[in-house]
């Protein structure tokens, strides 16, 4: 008791037993260890986390179900990032999200370094927890750019292009989610999210009711969340005007509703005095 009260202080997540015989008889207790330290913003100590290192292969003998459901915990953390963080650090996503892995790696424009896809993957994952506990919508942010290693062309400037890599993923996620046991629905809306994350119509009414049509009037203003998140995380270079083409896209787009809204109370008016 006193040793879990002084871990509480410490904020250090220690087992209290040999960590090794921990781990060996419930793998799964290595993705609790990551999960509780990422609910909790704590700290895993040091021998703890060189024996996450040294057991982590046997996750493998864990069904897929168990450890989705602790990937589902740790994306609906306060900081989600800070878990895949951990997990990738120890070896174990490599094991369970190998697809997540092959994002890591720096794109390069004009001969220059971009940015790294993982760590850009995680910081558009937490710039969209602050503001949803939607747990699909939260997935679709973590793969948003799953497919981009599989399409990834560079040019003879040395410039890296993913061309369709929206399509792709949609693909990519389908599987992975399939793979984890996911729900019909869940994979569904969160493939479609991915799907059309990149799309970018301007703020005229018309192109913003195609984006609407094409998308799903039921997912759209969730669209609008993945893509604020995504620019938030992008390098600065236009994002103001990025950002000011988004604000205008959801301008036009309430106005949508307003007008449809409208025309609903005048077919009641109508009908109501047709009914006098």
């Amino acid at each position: 008791k006193s040793e879990l009260t002084e871990n509480m202080k410490e904020k250090t997540i220690r087992p209290p037993l040999d960590p090794d015989i921990t781990f060996s008889d419930d793998p799964l207790r290595m993705m609790r260890c990551i999960r509780f330290a990422t609910q909790l913003g704590f700290y895993i100590d040091d021998e703890t986390f060189e024996s996450l290192c040294r057991n982590r292969e046997r996750i493998k003998i864990i069904s897929r179900e168990r450890i989705a459901d602790e990937l589902n915990k740790i994306l609906l953390s306060p900081v989600p990032s800070k878990g895949f963080i951990d997990l990738e650090r120890s070896g174990l996503l490599a094991l369970i999200f190998p697809e997540l892995m092959e994002l890591q790696g720096v794109e390069t424009r004009n001969g220059r370094a971009h940015k790294d896809n993982f760590y850009h993957t995680l910081e558009v994952l937490d710039n969209i927890s602050r503001h949803t506990d939607n747990l699909w919508l939260r997935w679709a942010a973590l793969l948003h750019d799953i497919a981009k290693p599989v399409v990834k062309k560079t040019d003879e400037n040395g410039r890296d292009h993913f061309k369709t890599h929206g399509p792709a993923g949609e693909k990519l996620a389908g599987k992975i989610l399939r793979r984890l046991k996911f729900d019909n629905v869940t994979i569904r809306n969160t493939c479609r999210l991915i799907r059309y994350h990149d799309l970018r119509p301007t703020p005229d009414a018309e192109d913003v009711r195609r984006a609407v049509n094409l998308i799903g009037e039921e997912l759209f203003p969730l669209y609008l969340k993945v893509q604020k998140a995504d620019l938030l995380s992008q390098s600065t270079y236009r994002r103001e005007e990025k950002l000011a083409r988004l604000s205008g896209v959801t301008e036009a787009y309430q106005g949508i509703l307003e007008s449809i809204s409208a025309c609903v109370v005048d077919e009641a008016t109508d009908d109501g005095r047709n009914l006098l």
